[in-house]
């Protein structure tokens, strides 16, 4: 009796690993997203989508730091269906922290970062090799982009700010490495920086701040300490209500409460759009309460939307705090940093803007401080922004990772106070011209 023929074995589907390396680039790509604040802090957690004829996604995932290290973190999620994978994408961030950009644009950020790391010697993440078939070949055919990699030309890992994989900043650990650096001499440093095996980048990074303070102490002769102290006295901080008054009842003021609550969150579009229905009736029914508008400003899109908010908040309540900050916060995000000095009219602190007052709210506090910083960053005045920095710092500590407007204005210092420290590790000798470069290793 004759055997039977085996049936052939159906074609095996390939590994997720195996499509991306053989066929994700013939995927046309979809959408690509980055952190909205990836110029500002250099650390852009960029996603590059490709859609399958199924409409479903493959996603690769890049977290790249453009002053020194290139891609520090990569991973990928493969054949995921559209919704989820944005509803999840949504779930993990603020959808308003993100925004859509076109691919080349993606692709420049990070090759871009890749090339000047590898010109230093930095390492790639390993998976890179894998992901990198997510993206486009590196070829001419990529329209080339103009970006500016390291800090002036130069790799930076002497840096005080640390990012988590989603490209969220992290404070260093300060700790006992501190106040070991707070002792050292100027030969000390030497020794430090001129020594064959680099210390990790977490030492680099208290380095920093304690090089920071030295520099601050040896170019402004006053006390800063002692400033701080008198600035203080002048007013009382607060984290109760303060205008309780604009509330015609209770239960308008525990409305109110769950708005904020809302608003101070990460929601999604349409939350944010029953937020503003809920707004509007509390403006028809209390057009005297300024809070609502203020509420309704930070739910507003970018743009035309948000300033027609801010005038109207303007016009209606001309002295109110909020109003004048978003005002001078937009001026300032469109270079017109003398138009928002006058939003203050000569006065550079909340006793000088509102002398009839002597109690302010936290949040007051954090939203012109963080102006203020701005303000005097672009003036070049460290001393005064290190000293705006250091009041939000000891009123209001536990507000300031939730403040938008404050870590703005924050990352703007770090930037600043890493190019100072640099510059002053070369004026004081501390790296000599037969000393590795410490700047370029792991």
């Amino acid at each position: 009796m004759p055997k039977k023929k085996k049936k052939p074995n159906p074609q095996q589907p390939l590994s997720p690993k195996k499509y991306i390396l053989t066929r994700a680039r013939l995927l046309p790509i979809y959408k690509c997203l980055v952190n909205k604040n990836w110029k500002e802090s250099k650390m852009a957690s960029i996603i590059v989508t490709r859609k399958h004829s199924n409409d479903n996604i493959t996603a690769g995932f890049f977290l790249v730091d453009m002053m020194a290290r290139g891609v520090k973190d990569t991973h990928y999620l493969f054949n995921e269906p559209k919704g989820d994978f944005f509803e999840t994408i949504y779930d993990q961030r603020p959808e308003d922290s993100l925004q859509e950009i076109p691919y080349p644009l993606a692709h420049n950020i990070i090759y871009g970062s890749v090339a000047f790391a590898e010109e230093h010697n930095f390492r790639q993440h390993p998976d890179f090799e894998l992901t990198e078939y997510i993206l486009e070949e590196d070829t001419d055919e990529i329209e080339l982009i103009d970006l500016e990699f390291g800090v002036d030309g130069k790799p930076f890992i002497l840096d005080a700010i640390h990012y988590d994989e989603d490209g969220e900043k992290e404070d260093p650990d300060e700790g006992e490495r501190i106040e070991e650096f707070e002792n050292y001499s100027d030969e000390d440093w030497k020794i430090f920086f001129n020594t064959p095996e680099p210390p990790d980048a977490s030492s680099y990074s208290h380095a920093t701040i304690v090089l920071f303070k030295k520099w601050l102490r040896e170019k402004y002769s006053y006390d800063m300490e002692r400033r701080l102290a008198d600035l203080l006295k002048e007013i009382e901080i607060t984290q109760d209500p303060i205008n309780p008054e604009v509330f015609k009842s209770e239960k308008e003021w525990e409305e109110c409460n769950e708005i904020f609550e809302a608003v101070g969150t990460s929601i999604t579009n349409k939350e944010k759009l029953a937020v503003k229905e809920r707004l509007h009736k509390m403006i028809a029914a209390n057009p005297q309460n300024p809070i609502y508008h203020n509420y309704l400003a930070l739910c507003a899109e970018p743009g035309s939307e948000f300033k027609e908010i801010v005038e109207t908040t303007i016009k209606l309540f001309p002295d109110y705090l909020f109003g004048k900050l978003a005002l001078a916060n937009e001026l300032m995000d469109d270079d017109k940093f003398e138009e928002a000095e006058k939003v203050f009219n000569g006065n550079y602190t909340l006793k000088g803007l509102y002398p009839d007052r002597k109690v302010f709210h936290v949040t007051e506090l954090i939203g012109f401080n963080s102006a203020m910083m701005r303000i005097f960053l672009h003036k070049k005045a460290m001393d005064q922004a290190e000293l705006y920095y250091k009041m939000i710092y000891y009123v209001g500590e536990e507000y300031m990772e939730s403040n938008q407007v404050f870590l703005k204005a924050e990352t703007l210092l770090y930037l600043e106070k890493i190019k100072i420290v640099h510059k002053y590790i070369a004026e004081k000798g501390y790296v000599t011209e037969s000393a590795p470069d410490v700047l370029s290793e792991e």
